[in-house]
């Protein structure tokens, strides 16, 4: 099923790749890594960098997941001490997400592997985020939660794809990773002592009202969002253009708008199901499979940009998410949440199984490990 992919073949093509980083942020620079470099003489010389970023993640998972058990709607109705954990959750994973590539370089075990498997990590964690973001603003499960995932989605999409052209990872004096992630860990502590209702009257008032030639009454804060997107998704395609080492302008505008078009797309068509068949568990099956093929698609641009080779944005999974798509506008509501559950697994298996087959390739190829410091022996047999 992932032959096509030619996944152990282009390995191949990763000899002489050096991974080049930009990061000018400010709070980084200047601030937080006293803090890193004191937290990181506290983890031990065994531990590999990828275990440091595995926890960042499962840290992440898990605060969602209780989330969810607390409010699957996503309104804020929750104990306090969640906004609390939310916070918390975030600072420790954007923590473990920074030290793990000094711990690298502290252990001598930098390697391409460890890029990809940072920025797969970061690929999930930025719809995570949006979870526990759109818990503590009380945003709701619908279309607010929908295009505020997609703002999330289209800023680290942005950046990978800016790193495949221009053959350089870039972070600005003000980005999503690191000030992002803080200034989101204290807006949930926050919340922690004023409640959701600090963000009620963004979402309740308009600036639209004094517009009546705009057919939608869009909120403050989805306006906001569409600023957001339009402003980062611009700034950063016209920097990609300008900086670009590979390729021609149309192939920059080609690659980073026709994905994005198609997922936005499938996205509006399976909201016209759900506008009669409201269910939060719809919802969240959406959810997973959105997040699942955002991050596969992140990845398989990381392992082009590593091994030289074309990017390859479709794969099963997405034709699986698009199908659904189409299928449950045909179906009854309770034959459309079986083919809904039945694609999410069929999505979530692809996602692993390609996953596994880059890590274990590239792994085989650089004779290391993913999640221990041993050196891997040749084997004697070809592979």
């Amino acid at each position: 099923m992932l032959e096509f992919l030619e996944i152990r073949k282009r390995t191949e093509n990763m000899k002489g790749y050096k991974y080049t980083c930009t990061d000018k942020s400010i709070l980084a620079n200047y601030i937080l890594k006293y803090y890193w470099n004191y937290v990181i003489e506290f983890i031990p010389l065994w531990i590999a960098p990828n275990l440091l970023t595995l926890i960042g993640l499962l840290i992440m998972l898990a605060t969602v997941i209780i989330n969810l058990f607390y409010s699957i709607d996503l309104d804020g109705n929750v104990p306090t001490f969640i906004f609390l954990l939310n916070g918390i959750s975030l600072f420790l994973y954007s923590t473990f997400d920074c030290i793990d590539g000094k711990h690298a370089r502290r252990t001598k075990s930098s390697s391409s592997l460890g890029q990809m498997f940072d920025h797969g990590v970061d690929s999930l964690v930025s719809s995570l985020t949006a979870i526990l973001i759109a818990q503590s603003t009380a945003l709701g499960i619908g279309m607010n939660k929908f295009m505020f995932l997609f703002s999330f989605l289209i800023g680290f999409y942005t950046v990978t794809i800016d790193e495949y052209f221009t053959h350089s990872f870039y972070l600005g004096y003000i980005n999503g990773p690191t000030e992002g992630i803080i200034f989101g860990s204290i807006a949930q502590i926050i919340v922690f002592f004023t409640g959701p209702e600090l963000f009620k009257s963004f979402k309740a008032y308009t600036i639209c009202d004094y517009f009546s030639f705009i057919p939608y009454r869009l909120t403050n804060l989805e306006i906001v969002g569409i600023i957001f997107i339009s402003t980062t998704y611009i700034s950063s395609t016209i920097s990609t253009m300008m900086n670009k080492k590979k390729g021609s302008v149309f192939d920059v505008l080609l690659h980073s708008t026709t994905p994005l078009i198609l997922f936005l797309s499938t996205i509006l068509y399976y909201f016209r199901f759900i506008e009669t068949n409201y269910s939060s568990y719809i919802y969240i099956m959406i959810f997973i499979n959105l997040m699942l093929n955002f991050s596969l698609m992140n990845i398989l641009i990381i392992f082009a940009h590593q091994t030289r080779s074309d990017v390859i944005y479709y794969t099963p999974m997405f034709y699986v998410f698009v199908c659904s798509s189409f299928l449950v506008h045909f179906l009854t509501y309770e034959l459309s949440i079986i083919v809904l559950v039945f694609f999410t697994i069929i999505s979530i298996f692809i996602y692993f199984s390609v996953v596994y087959e880059i890590i274990d390739a590239v792994s085989k190829h650089l004779k290391i490990y993913c999640f221990t410091l041993e050196i891997r022996k040749q084997s004697k047999r070809k592979e």
